[in-house]
């Protein structure tokens, strides 16, 4: 509800404006103001506070009498356009019973949508407080938040200037669930003025609700603990400031006055609202609304009907409160999904689907009108005395935006009670627009399922804040509106005004018949009667993932409504069940062991004949879990920090990486599998950090890289003093070996050192390359920020070229990408946010570099694997935003494919963990969130998998890969391959490369000519042969037009020449 919000030590305010047309004369107000309330409770607190009874302790305030004109009326309670003949809604007297019947109200509403679970009591002073300043006085005005210390102020002057004697007892009530109101003269600030032909009063006072924190800070008061009425043992520490009225006056085309009726009710209930613990569910940056006429604390839903009663609490509100508690949907079953409507007060009238631990759907069957029967409204009349009032569901003089026939169906009064809140939902008379008022098409629309989609990583991180639904693109609490459009809270359309506070085809059954005309004049019913991945609105997360599941069959809008629910496998990715359980803890490595991640394996690939069974690493140790066991099924190896683990046979292997890897030492632990169990066999301790992995040597020996100390499979020491080495894995019987930052080819053939600047460097590292089936052994070295190539030239010589340079870089991976035969390399740069991918001689392949979607970055080394079947490979890639991790495909044009992206889960509470590298294997692809969250899915289309893991698919923890040597066989050309010579982008602007590739070392001369014939570029270079390579031309300079290229190889005597056409546009 309203009420203020701090954030980084400004407030701002929060002032509630309407998106519908206020009444048949009035301008429609043209946009919201900003707000951003401050206070709202986790669901524990809220729930405490949402049982029971609280109680309300109001005061009425008038102010020093003035004739101001940018306030409502004169500073007290005697509003002159109030005492018309004509005014229905809240009529004068204002006084002590006025107020009485308020609380009343609120009595009545919670008591009856919480299921009698909330009660109300309340007592107001019998005084009126007289304060000594003017109404203008306490009114915060300006763009800023500067001046919102007025409004605890008059929260500060209202409740001290109480005369003591007129206090009650309050002694026995729980000062944590005890509200205090300050009911003040004139109109509130909360509808938008300019635009419309109401009178401009912008001294009003917004109406807020102030919780302790807000008093801190407003009143610079750290330990503000409550303003003293007389009550030892209960001080006021919350207010909310609420007008005597939201009516306020107008001039219609004419000149004449008339009177804007508004009732607060709904402001009175939604800020009770914000004392239970309910955040604002509108947008609270812009005010437009968010979930619309459907729940209680949104603007459309405080002013439906003019103010007088807003509908019931949405499903997840009355989970958040503790009301109501939902059921899960089982899935695939021959019974449908039986809802009742929730005014009847029956149990199971929610039901949850789950799509991963922090999203799901709530159903719930809200019915207008479940008992057929006129709604009854109860009136307080000015005089004290109450009437009971009918209103036919037919009767179209009750319009929700419309009062001005209210006259003929009510009792000048305050409305008390009513005998169904839902009725305030979107709905009503449909009647036919054909001469035949009769016409069989009219009808009453009564409502119907509605879907809430539910993302608890943006409450869990937006609630402290109030900013539950300020994200439109991404809201917490969202309606799945059944029209496809999602509308509510958009600008409206000519003629969607009341479209965006949601409308009656929103909600879901089986007569939903919402019609588009297209602009040719055509009719289309978008609604299909069922909910799915191929609907509209469609069921995907909330980041584009799968969900998997179809709701179905809708039934008509009765009062136990049903559907029913299957899942949908996916073509190519679909969830396994059933799932893996979340972990006991929080999962992934710590940032500063993030140069050496730790691996997820899958025991069965790792082990002759071993378990289907997950190892995960955690801050403390492994957790090992067989497909389809319980949480209770966990099993758990200690070993705090453990580095990626080696297996040899049954037994297991893995040193420590721990978050700050300037510590001299680390224990190395064994275990072995013995009847399915792992045991403990023995314990290194105390012994040298690199930091490094723990690899197998080919000798069959362990060692702890980048340290003196190797060891046996027995934890027999070998060596524990001399060199740090680390060595490669092996390519033609050749290894390169890293020892004090020098890399040393085991031939004796080169040796380089590492740069002085990569010397200090926490991560360095040595593997091996066979690039393609004919080729020798080349080597990269991996540095914190440097990926380099140590490869042989066309001339026989060694060399060290930079393949990527950056702050940060991943570990690389090693992939025929683009099926040519020869590996390319690939890495992700934190810093760029990019995925890159280089051939052999450093050019970049076609597509690449590829950034992350929207506003996620992309984590950890790209995995390839054939997904799709079609003997390609594609990139996987995982990827987080500031609340979710997801998982992404790519073909090798870069396009996405199809099934993705994945929710993998959300992150962690501790923001230091990085999530675990993914890991593809056995046609499955296996994910662990930072915060838990194990996940799994079947490939059932995969092919082979090229690199499923973060340090690929070499044993012995050995990061690197040779190319087969039957993979050499390639198509045929001569010396020059014309299918790989080209120049890419074209047209160019600034630059252009051209491609070339030879069937063995050959000398290439480039010449560039322009139409007129004239040399404009060129060069002559020694391909290594065997591979694409590269050459980048700046065009930048060249004028606009046709470009011809020579690209012409030579070598034993022989040449071939192609011909390339360049395009320049500037």
């Amino acid at each position: 509800m309203s009420r203020l919000l701090m954030k980084s030590g400004s407030l701002t305010l929060l002032s509630w404006l309407l998106l519908f047309p206020l009444s048949a004369i009035a301008d429609q107000p043209a946009d919201y103001l900003l707000a951003a309330p401050y206070y709202s409770a986790d669901e524990t607190a809220a729930k405490a506070r949402a049982s029971g009874t609280i109680h309300i302790v109001a005061v009425m305030v008038e102010f020093q009498e003035d004739d101001n004109r940018f306030t409502t009326g004169d500073g007290t309670f005697e509003l002159d356009f109030l005492e018309r003949h004509d005014i229905v809604i809240d009529p004068l007297p204002h006084d002590k019973g006025y107020f009485e019947a308020r609380l009343e109200f609120a009595r009545n509403y919670f008591n009856t949508v919480s299921g009698g679970k909330l009660d109300v009591t309340w007592e107001v002073l019998p005084e009126i407080v007289q304060l000594d300043e003017p109404m203008s006085a306490y009114s915060p005005t300006g763009e800023t938040d500067e001046e919102n210390f007025k409004l605890a102020n008059l929260a500060r002057d209202a409740w001290t200037s109480v005369s003591p004697g007129t206090v009650p007892d309050l002694s026995g009530h729980d000062p944590d669930k005890t509200m205090f109101i300050v009911f003040h003269a004139g109109s509130g600030r909360n509808i938008e003025l300019m635009g419309t032909t109401l009178d401009k009063t912008p001294q009003d006072i917004p109406s807020v609700y102030l919780g302790p924190q807000s008093f801190q800070r407003l009143l610079d008061e750290p330990g503000f603990d409550g303003f003293d009425i007389g009550e030892p043992d209960l001080k006021v520490t919350n207010t909310a400031l609420l007008p005597q009225t939201q009516s306020r006056t107008g001039e219609d085309i004419a000149g004449d006055e008339y009177v804007l009726e508004l009732s607060i009710n709904g402001l009175l209930v939604a800020n009770i609202g914000s004392f239970l613990g309910l955040p604002d569910l509108f947008n609270t940056d812009s005010g437009a609304s968010a979930i619309g006429r459907f729940g209680l604390m949104d603007g459309a839903s405080i002013f439906s009907y003019l103010g007088l009663f807003p509908p019931e609490p949405s499903a997840w509100e009355k989970i958040h409160l503790g009301w109501q508690e939902p059921f899960d949907i089982t899935l695939d079953t021959e019974e449908p999904v039986r809802l009742p409507a929730v005014s009847l007060r029956e149990e199971n009238s929610i039901a949850r689907h789950a799509i991963s631990s922090d999203e799901h759907f709530l159903v719930e069957n809200r019915h207008r009108n479940p008992s057929n029967e006129a709604l009854e409204l109860t009136i307080r009349t000015p005089d004290g005395n109450y009437v009971t009032r009918t209103v036919e569901p037919d009767d179209e003089r009750f319009d929700p935006f419309d009062a001005s026939d209210y006259d003929e169906i009510l009792e000048p009064g305050v409305i008390v009670n009513v005998s169904n809140f839902d009725w305030s939902l979107p709905g009503g008379p449909d009647i036919s627009t054909d001469d035949d008022t009769d016409a069989d098409t009219d009808r009453i629309l009564n409502g119907g399922m509605l879907i809430w989609h539910i993302d608890n990583a943006v409450i869990r991180s937006t609630l402290d804040d109030n900013r539950v639904n300020a994200n439109s693109d991404r809201r917490g609490v969202q309606v799945v509106e059944a029209d496809g459009a999602r509308d509510i809270g958009r600008s409206p359309g000519t003629g969607q005004d009341r479209f965006t506070n949601g409308h009656a085809f929103d909600f879901w059954w089986s007569g939903n018949d919402f019609t588009v005309i297209t602009t040719a004049g055509d009719s289309i019913v978008v609604y299909e009667n069922r909910f799915g991945p191929d609907t509209r609105p469609s069921n995907e997360s909330n980041l584009g993932s799968p969900s998997h599941f179809e709701f179905y069959d809708f039934s008509d809008n009765i009062p136990e409504a049903y559907f029913y629910a299957r899942s949908v496998a996916g073509d190519l990715t679909d969830p396994v069940s059933p799932s893996f359980p979340e972990l006991p803890e929080s999962a992934g490595h710590p940032s500063g062991s993030a140069q050496f991640p730790s691996a997820l394996v899958w025991l069965a690939d790792m082990i002759d004949d071993g378990p289907d069974e997950l190892m995960i690493p955690s801050p403390s140790g492994f957790y090992i879990i067989a497909a389809g066991d319980s949480e209770e099924d966990y099993r758990f190896l200690e070993h705090p920090f453990p580095s990626s683990p080696v297996i040899d046979g049954n037994q297991l292997l893995s040193g420590q990486m721990p978050p700050e890897p300037a510590e001299s030492s680390q224990d190395i632990r064994s275990w072995t599998l013995e009847n399915g169990d792992w045991v403990s066999s023995w314990v290194l301790e105390g012994r040298p950090f690199g930091p490094g992995l723990v690899s197998r040597e080919n000798d069959g020996s362990y060692r702890a890289d980048l340290t003196p100390l190797t060891f046996d499979a027995d934890g027999v020491v070998l060596t524990d003093d001399g060199p740090a080495v680390q060595k490669s894995g092996e390519t033609d019987g050749i290894y390169a070996e890293l020892e004090d930052d020098r890399v040393v080819i085991s031939d004796g053939s080169f040796h380089y050192d590492l740069r002085g600047d990569k010397r200090g460097s926490k991560r360095k590292y040595v593997g091996n390359i066979r690039f393609d089936g004919s080729s020798g052994p080349s080597f990269f070295i991996l540095t914190d920020d440097r990926l380099s190539l140590m490869d042989m030239s066309s001339g026989g010589e060694w060399d060290v070229e930079t393949v990527h340079e950056s702050s940060e870089i991943s570990w690389p991976s090693l992939v025929d990408f683009n099926g040519d035969g020869s590996l390319n390399l690939f890495i992700t740069d934190p810093e760029t946010n990019r995925i890159y991918g280089y051939y052999r001689d450093g050019g970049q392949l076609d597509y690449f570099p590829v950034r992350a979607p929207g506003q996620s970055r992309f984590t950890g080394s790209p995995l390839f694997a054939d997904i799709t079947g079609d003997g390609h490979q594609e990139l996987v890639a995982a990827a987080v935003d500031s609340l979710t991790m997801t998982i992404h495909a790519y073909d090798r044009w870069m396009n996405r494919v199809e099934g993705f992206p994945l929710t993998a889960g959300s992150l962690s509470d501790d923001n230091d963990l990085e999530p675990h590298p993914l890991l593809i294997t056995g046609n499955r692809l296996f994910s662990v969130a930072p915060s838990g969250e194990v996940r799994v899915w079947d490939l059932p289309e995969a092919g082979e998998i090229a690199w499923g893991r973060v340090y690929g698919m070499q044993a012995g923890n050995k990061a690197g890969r040779n190319m087969d040597r039957e993979r050499s066989e390639r198509d045929a050309f001569g010396i020059l391959n014309e299918k790989e010579t080209y120049n890419w982008p074209n047209p160019a602007d600034d630059h252009t490369h051209i491609r070339f590739e030879t069937s063995e070392p050959a000398s290439v001369d480039i010449t560039v000519i322009n139409q007129s014939g004239s040399t404009v570029y060129q060069t002559q270079t020694d391909s290594r042969g065997r591979s694409p390579e590269e050459i980048r031309l700046n065009t930048s300079s060249w004028g606009n037009g046709v470009y011809f290229a020579r690209v012409r190889a030579r070598s034993g005597g022989e040449s071939e020449t192609k011909m390339i056409k360049i395009v320049v546009t500037h």
